[in-house]
């Protein structure tokens, strides 16, 4: 499927190309659940946080969803079910598709360390702390002109 169907996914991205890779199986567990397996796998590109470029990502998920009627059911479901709530007996495979793929996207995409051409000179904490108080010891004391007042008077 292209990835410039998937226009919610899209918006996240830096472009729309390249392709998702699905494979998807549909049936019916020991517990008359309704049940949707599989893998969706896609290269993408979203915008570095450090450097502001692109950065290809590869995201990928196993697809392990029950179709629930309604957000009531969804207590009763095992732990190792996601669920999927499907009013009817229409569902859209690509809504379900981008958002298994929207929730592998990483939070932050940053490039791998070394790769990217960020400036990432940043000074430590101790070295910070240090620069802030030799330029504190620099400046002059404002308080200086009213000891050298005081000093006047009582002299």
């Amino acid at each position: 499927m292209p990835v410039s169907n998937m226009k919610n996914l899209v918006s996240y991205l830096t472009d729309d190309g390249g392709e998702a890779d699905i494979v998807i199986q549909f049936k019916i567990d020991g517990a008359k659940r309704r049940m949707i397996t599989g893998q969706v796998h896609a290269t993408v590109s979203m915008q570095c946080q450090r450097c502001l470029e692109a950065i290809r990502l590869e995201i990928k998920d196993e697809i392990k969803l029950a179709l629930l009627e309604s957000e009531d059911h969804i207590k009763s479901l095992p732990r190792h079910l996601d669920p999927w709530v499907c009013e009817g007996d229409r569902l859209s495979l690509l809504e379900l598709v981008q958002e298994q793929l929207i929730l592998c996207l990483p939070i932050v995409a940053i490039h791998v360390t070394g790769k990217c051409n960020a400036n990432t000179n940043y000074r430590s904490e101790n070295e910070r702390i240090e620069s802030d108080i030799n330029v504190a010891e620099q400046q002059s004391n404002p308080f200086a002109v009213l000891k050298q007042l005081k000093n006047k008077f009582i002299d």
